[in-house]
């Protein structure tokens, strides 16, 4: 229960920084290979999800009871 604080903060932010670095990724691999498949539009995107939770879980401290005592 002490993270789940932090997944909520990803569930939140998740859709702005997935937009910001996702969309630039795209427009490579479509120069690149002349067309966008969906199946690594969605690996891309979740991939995006993960380091976001990664982030967040690594930078964003739980909540310290034991600062209370």
């Amino acid at each position: 229960m002490v993270y789940v604080s932090n997944i909520i903060t990803v569930a939140i932010a998740f859709p702005f920084v997935a937009i910001i670095l996702t969309v630039p990724l795209l427009v490579y691999h479509y120069h690149r290979y002349g067309s966008l498949t969906i199946l690594r539009s969605v690996i891309l995107y979740s991939f995006m999800f993960y380091l976001v939770a990664a982030y967040c879980l690594i930078i964003l401290p739980p909540h310290a009871r034991w600062l209370l005592i």
